[in-house]
């Protein structure tokens, strides 16, 4: 039989689950963007820019990009549908095509403010300790 408490679980679960699978895009905007395949210009004067800063960094010290290693994951999402945040973690390492690294960043966890805009989830500000 089941209990008014499982249903509540249930509930529950399904409402979460709703939460994590709508901010899906956002995450693989940010997994494009640490990627490379976004360029500057669509990025620049967004909080998301920040993480792609390593294309000038590459252009800046005239090495071509070989392979890049990306580990991107959500801890906690929380949101209203309207704003809310998202906590994750990332491990980033771009090598050159000498296999030479270039630059890393190892297991940062990171908070993004969250908002809803023309339909689609934007970040509006990320918190990382420098």
């Amino acid at each position: 039989m089941v209990t008014a408490f499982t249903s509540l679980i249930v509930l529950v679960t399904t409402i979460y689950l709703a939460i994590l699978i709508s901010t899906n895009s956002l995450m693989r905007e940010v997994e494009s963007v640490f990627l490379l395949e976004v360029d500057r210009s669509v990025t620049e004067g967004r909080a998301i820019d920040l993480y792609n800063w390593v294309a000038d960094s590459i252009d800046a010290t005239d090495r071509e990009v070989g392979e890049i290693n990306l580990s991107l994951r959500r801890a906690w999402v929380w949101h209203n549908f309207r704003n809310g945040y998202i906590w994750a973690e990332y491990t980033h390492v771009v090598y050159d095509i000498d296999g030479n690294m270039v630059t890393g960043s190892w297991r940062v966890p990171t908070k993004w403010r969250i908002e809803r805009m023309n339909g689609s989830w934007e970040i509006v500000e990320i918190f990382e300790r420098p």
